[in-house]
């Protein structure tokens, strides 16, 4: 499992985390939910050390990483796969390479077993046949089905989605959201995602952690958070379920 204890992180005299506490729990699906420019981001990506905090721990599997060297680092990394908002493809590279990408990169597989890899990962995320397709062929849902078989194709334990629905029309996003759930069951990975999104995340949290201000104000399961009397959560939940009827 990861176990943050008390992080904080400041840029200049702006202090963005402010005394994080939280737990993710192997073989689950932790949200993390909160509007834009409260911390999400820069939260995560101290978990996958991108950045390290001024103050706090972060255990993975047992291991502190924030004294680690970057060197010791990349063995953490390596449990990592990450689902970039807009999927991050790269336009010059077929779909085939581009989920080969990170097997090139990180692994000493060969060629034949890159190519083999690919396409079974692809297949797993319900797509067959686009190899040879390149990103401006795709539509935003299958540019998200890509980037999920990228952030797989090492099969790493943890994989973090960073706003998986943002961009994507409803149906779409409901799709992705069944995606995300049948596959993060039947492979029992543990999912990390950071949103926005109200609807998203009822539907695919076994855990949400509500973040506000650099803080973690509340975490429970989707029915506890739902009936939360904290205001701060109660006020989020309003606000942005009116948006989603609207």
């Amino acid at each position: 499992m990861i176990v943050i204890e008390y992080l904080h992180k400041w840029f200049g005299d702006h202090h963005v985390l402010k005394g994080i506490n939280l737990v993710i729990e192997k073989g689950k699906i932790t949200v993390i939910l909160g509007r834009s420019g409260c911390g999400k981001t820069v939260f995560v990506k101290h978990i996958i050390g991108l950045l390290k905090p001024d103050r706090g721990k972060i255990y993975i599997d047992g291991v502190e990483i924030t004294s680690l060297s970057w060197r010791k680092m990349k063995d953490i990394v390596k449990k990592f796969g990450m689902l970039f908002q807009g999927s991050a493809l790269f336009d010059s590279m077929t779909v085939e390479e581009n989920v080969a990408f990170p097997m090139r990169e990180h692994s000493n597989f060969s060629e034949e077993e890159i190519k083999k890899r690919a396409k079974e990962k692809l297949e797993v995320v319900g797509l067959k046949d686009v190899e040879s397709l390149y990103p401006s062929e795709l539509s935003g849902g299958m540019k998200k089905r890509v980037g999920l078989a990228r952030a797989m194709a090492l099969d790493p334990e943890y994989i973090i989605f960073d706003e998986p629905t943002t961009g994507v029309d409803p149906p779409t996003a409901y799709s992705i959201d069944m995606l995300m759930k049948e596959t993060q069951r039947r492979f029992n990975l543990t999912f990390i995602v950071i949103t926005h999104d109200i609807a998203s995340t009822f539907r695919i949290a076994d855990k949400i952690a509500m973040m506000e201000d650099g803080k973690i104000v509340e975490t429970g399961s989707p029915e506890g958070i739902m009936n939360s009397k904290n205001e701060t959560v109660k006020r989020f939940l309003e606000i942005k379920g009116l948006e989603v009827l609207t």
